[in-house]
Formats: structure tokens, C-alpha cells, sequence
């Protein structure tokens, strides 16, 4: 149905840690609960292709353990080299990781590097889908009184006319403490609050470049609740 995600691929690698790693109290493991946190930096990708080093932004600020299994992963990644007059050459690409954590039975955190983006945001480049009108949606005031916090991530079709046409909520990542019942409702509802607002959003199609003659186009927009 869709043509093109700009600059998002899928990963995932796993990863098993104790529910204090992310300093979730005990009650957590009695209920089922889903974090999130994303992850910026840069990566450095050498003349073959491999994954030469990785440099997250703020990594103080991540859990140990959780950093240490993001470096490991994404030194395994290879890449089509980056080639500058004939030559291989080495890179650095930024980089955008959403890691999401959701508890287990035995009291154990299973966490995951779901998606990786490559790409920047250059509003004046003109090769790319831009922002224009986006005025952002209301945050459920029930939610906020019980604290939901989330993300949604929603894939837009853009017309050439700069309308979406279409909007589907890819998926949500939650940061709070519910049952399967609760946090199955918190993800409807900021699923249905995110899409409805982004139906009315409108873009600045491409002016230039490789895509400008595309029927459509489709982007990729995080809604931060």
C-alpha cells in the first residue's frame, strides 16, 4: 500500500534484564508493563560496510546494561559502503533507535531495539516531505489524570496536494504501570487521538530531487504524549 518510509528501517534484537535496570518497582512484576526510551548518536560506518563505533547522545543518562546491548547489536549491522569518487570511504551517519522493554513472568524485563532511523530533518532541502500545518493533538484529559504517558508512531500518505490521505497508527509504546485489560485501552485510545489529529495535518511536498514526481509520498511522525 505504501511506497516509501523516508530513512526508517525495522531491527530488533533482544535482550533480558532485570526489572531494577529501569528502576520499575516491585508491584511491576505483578502487573504487565511496557517502557520506552529513545536513543540518538551517531554511527561510524568503515569503507566495507561494518559498523566501526557507535556514540549515543547523553549515554549517562541510559541504563548501563542497555547501553552496553545497544553498542553490542548495532556493531553487528553492515551497511552498502559509502562510496565518494569511486572510492569506499568512511562514514558517520546520526541515528535515531527506539528501545522498548516489557516485563516477563519471572520478573525479568525482555528489551528490544524495534526501529533505527538514518535519517535528518532539513526543512529547507526541498527533496524532502516537510512540515507546513500541524497543529498537535489534545492530550485526553482523563490519561493525563492517570498519568499515561506514551508514544504513538504514525505512518502518513501524503498527496501531492500536501494533504494526508491516509493515517495509521504503527504502533504505541507506553510508559506506565497497568494490566493487559488497561494498557490494551490506554494504546487504543492514544492511537485513535494521534490519527485523528494527523487526518488534518497538511505537508510541503518535495520541490526537487529523486521523488518530486511521486504520486505520494509517505513519512513517518512520533506523537510524544
Amino acid at each position: 500500500m505504501y511506497r516509501k518510509v523516508l530513512g526508517v528501517i525495522s531491527v530488533l534484537a533482544l535482550l533480558l534484564l532485570p526489572l531494577s535496570a529501569f528502576a520499575v518497582g516491585a508491584k511491576a512484576m505483578k502487573e504487565r508493563v511496557e517502557v520506552a526510551m529513545r536513543l540518538t548518536g551517531t554511527i561510524d560506518i568503515e569503507p566495507d560496510g561494518s559498523v566501526g563505533g557507535v556514540n549515543l547522545q547523553d549515554e549517562d543518562k541510559v541504563p548501563a546494561q542497555v547501553a552496553r546491548f545497544v553498542r553490542a547489536s548495532v556493531l553487528t549491522w553492515a551497511f552498502e559502503p559509502v562510496v565518494r569518487d569511486g572510492q569506499a570511504v568512511a562514514a558517520r551517519t546520526p541515528v535515531s533507535l527506539r528501545v522498548v522493554g516489557k516485563a516477563q513472568g519471572d520478573g525479568t524485563l525482555k528489551v528490544a531495539i524495534r526501529d533505527a532511523s538514518f535519517a535528518t530533518y532539513d526543512k529547507d532541502s526541498g527533496e524532502s516531505v516537510t512540515r507546513w500545518q500541524m497543529e498537535p493533538p489534545r492530550y485526553p484529559s482523563d490519561l493525563a489524570d492517570k498519568r499515561v504517558q506514551g508514544e504513538v508512531f504514525l505512518l502518513i500518505r501524503v498527496g501531492r496536494d500536501g494533504h494526508a490521505q491516509e493515517v495509521f497508527a504503527e504502533q504505541v509504546n507506553l510508559r506506565v504501570m497497568a494490566s493487559e485489560r488497561q494498557l490494551q485501552g490506554f494504546s487504543e485510545r492514544l492511537a485513535a487521538n494521534a490519527v485523528s489529529a494527523a487526518r488534518k495535518w497538511q505537508f510541503r511536498p518535495p520541490t526537487k530531487g529523486p521523488d518530486v514526481d511521486d504520486p505520494y509520498w509517505v513519512v513517518r511522525v512520533p506523537v510524544n504524549y
